[in-house]
């Protein structure tokens, strides 16, 4: 944010890659206010694609564990 800031750039968005509400994603959120964003994203959510490229991603990490 700083760097963004120090080029002159004034409308900064943060993109949130937050699963789900908490603690975590507030706190983050918070702190790319106070650093200058103008806005921040709600975290990603339930949604049946995510869902589908964990799994996916998941599927790939355990097939290379297998010894072949």
């Amino acid at each position: 944010m700083r760097a963004f800031r120090a080029e002159g750039r004034r409308h900064i968005a943060v993109g949130s890659l937050f699963l789900a509400p908490g603690f975590l994603p507030d706190r983050a959120a918070e702190l790319a206010l106070e650093a200058g964003a103008v806005a921040v994203s709600a975290p990603l959510g339930a949604h049946q694609e995510l869902a589908r490229v964990v799994l996916a991603r998941y599927a790939v990490g355990a097939v290379e564990l297998v010894p072949v």
